[in-house]
């Protein structure tokens, strides 16, 4: 449900779900999903990450986003330390705003 909700924002706005190594582990998205130094290194122009908790690992993989907006319920997540919006907030409040937003 979660990832559904993921996949339709990113649609809605052009992009592509990626996600973290936790998430492939689980078996929840492919090992080519996977951002971080044992993943792929990106470079968009807009990085939008919802509860990533901002692992040195992960970090590496995001560096050369032009723009980091970090949704993450824990206001002391180490991903607000590179996000330029951070956003303390729950996935689940965030994600149908922002599609409503989207759809108009």
């Amino acid at each position: 449900e979660d990832l559904s909700m993921l996949k339709e924002l990113a649609q809605l706005l052009g992009g592509k779900l990626a996600s973290s190594r936790a998430l492939v582990e689980k078996g929840w998205t492919s090992a080519g999903q996977q951002i971080g130094l044992s993943g792929q290194t990106v470079s968009p122009k807009c990085l939008i990450t919802f509860g990533i908790s901002g692992s040195v690992q992960f970090r590496a993989g995001i560096k050369n986003a032009d723009t980091i907006i970090s949704i993450n319920t824990d206001p002391n997540a180490e991903i607000f330390q590179i996000a330029h919006y951070p956003i303390c907030g729950d996935l689940y409040d965030v994600i149908p705003e922002m599609i409503k937003m989207i759809k108009g």
